[in-house]
């Protein structure tokens, strides 16, 4: 059986590891959620325009990277709404579900 370190946290858990690979997890882990914060946004701001009916919320998909937001799972994307996204969170909006696919 393998050697099974149990930790309450991130830090914890790059505690011994050296330096700079500690601080690149770290950063990595700040951006994914900068990344998953940001997808949330957009999707509040999504169905705050009545583009997401509450019975398919499951079924829709966001993937955000640096400056694009790519979308599945929807009838049709409004040209006002990749419009309001681009204005208020300064990102991209697309549909394709391939692109959403490779991200995951």
């Amino acid at each position: 059986m393998p050697n099974i370190e149990v930790v309450a946290n991130i830090q914890d858990l790059v505690f011994n590891l050296e330096s700079v690979i500690a601080a690149q997890i770290m950063a990595d882990i700040n951006r994914a959620n900068n990344f998953q914060k940001t997808a949330e946004e957009i999707y509040s701001i999504l169905r705050s325009g009545r583009l997401v009916k509450p019975k398919m919320s499951n079924r829709k998909s966001i993937a955000v990277s640096d400056n694009v937001a790519t979308v599945t799972g929807w009838d049709l994307l409004n040209i006002k709404w990749t419009q309001a996204i681009k204005q208020n969170k300064h990102i991209s909006l697309e549909q394709d579900e391939s692109k959403v696919k490779e991200y995951y």
